[in-house]
């Protein structure tokens, strides 16, 4: 009677698999809505990358079902780039503090020179990490 049992089972899953199928094979609608100022932005950016129809017409829709599905490596990018300046600046805020410890340490026993010297260097990074933005 288990075995019966189980067989059932089996074809109730079956089933449900083939009605699974079946609802995915028919093109499905979706609906968004966007303010008319994103909706502007999405058709220039669509316009710009080449997404029109064979009438010209820029197609939005497209635009967005391949932004949203594709894996898009540039964005990836742009995300391992943004962490890396992330870490830098992070790096160069232990340092600033670092130079401020030393500083009050010294408590006016470090010269103006060294202390101009570290800030050029500083700012040096900061613009080179400005420049990647």
């Amino acid at each position: 009677m288990a075995n019966t049992k189980n067989q059932v089972n089996q074809k109730n899953a079956i089933k449900k698999r083939e009605i699974n199928l079946n609802y995915y094979k028919k093109f499905k609608h979706i609906s968004l809505r966007v303010e008319p100022n994103d909706y502007i932005k999405l058709e220039l950016k669509a316009k710009q990358l080449g997404f029109t129809t064979n009438t010209g017409k820029t197609n939005v829709t497209s635009y967005v079902l391949n932004r949203s599905l594709k894996e898009n490596a540039e964005l990836l990018k742009e995300l391992n780039d943004y962490k890396q300046i992330q870490f830098q600046i992070r790096k160069m805020g232990v340092n600033l503090n670092q130079l401020t410890k030393k500083m009050n340490q010294l408590s006016g026993s470090i010269s103006s020179n060294e202390l101009e010297n570290q800030l050029v260097l500083i700012k040096a990074e900061l613009r080179a990490i400005l420049t990647k933005l």
